[in-house]
């Protein structure tokens, strides 16, 4: 049975990729708004895209050196703050840095999170993983349909209630951190002495990643 927190992260995920498949809705709106034309509008998936790709493996060095786990928290706020500030941004720039900033909460969840559901997976990796990449999936294909009804409820402006969202789930982790770090760090420790008494040396396969990567 998977721990409560795995649905936790899965939720966190959700919220994170939900920007992503929701800011391509948005552009029918920005375009009308801001009369922009077509390829200056892509621009701003672009821009999200790109940075949350490029920033991600740095995050991830980061958490296997340094033990990261509490970032989880404000990139939840970051995401949250980014995507909710596009509906009150008047001017280009303002939309490039809104869209800059939520890649950077996007790129900073996605290696915690994932190592964090690994640790408390336990013998239930592969169940947990899909979990947590099913709430992914779900938050991209939801994004689009969601935030047009808000908008066309509510206005543009109304994405800013995205911030609430964030927030929400941010303070969601945040009280169930502690437990969470607790549980996922035991079980590191333990995979690490068992590493250690094996008699067989553990190294890094770089050329099966590799390939699993390029997959």
């Amino acid at each position: 049975m998977l721990s409560k927190y795995v649905y936790g992260l899965s939720l966190g995920h959700f919220v994170v990729d939900f920007s992503q498949g929701a800011l391509a809705a948005l552009l029918p709106l920005l375009i009308a708004q801001h009369h922009f034309n077509y390829a200056i509008a892509a621009t701003l998936v672009f821009a999200m895209n790109l940075v949350s790709s490029i920033i991600q493996p740095l995050f991830g060095f980061l958490s296997d050196r340094f033990h990261t786990g509490w970032i989880i928290i404000p990139a939840l706020l970051i995401t949250g703050l980014g995507f909710g500030t596009l509906g009150w941004d008047n001017q280009y720039y303002l939309l490039i840095t809104s869209c800059l900033v939520c890649g950077v909460g996007i790129a900073a969840y996605h290696p915690d999170a994932a190592k964090l559901v690994n640790g408390l997976a336990d013998v239930n990796q592969g169940h947990a993983m899909s979990v947590f990449s099913f709430g992914g999936n779900l938050g991209f294909a939801c994004g689009p349909i969601t935030v047009t009804l808000v908008a066309n409820a509510l206005g543009i402006s109304g994405v800013g209630l995205f911030i609430l969202v964030g927030g929400g789930v941010a303070l969601l982790l945040a009280h169930y951190f502690p437990a969470m770090r607790r549980q996922s760090a035991q079980h590191w420790q333990q995979k690490r002495q068992r590493e250690s008494d094996s008699p067989v040396p553990v190294k890094d396969d770089w050329r099966h990643f590799a390939i699993l990567a390029c997959v």
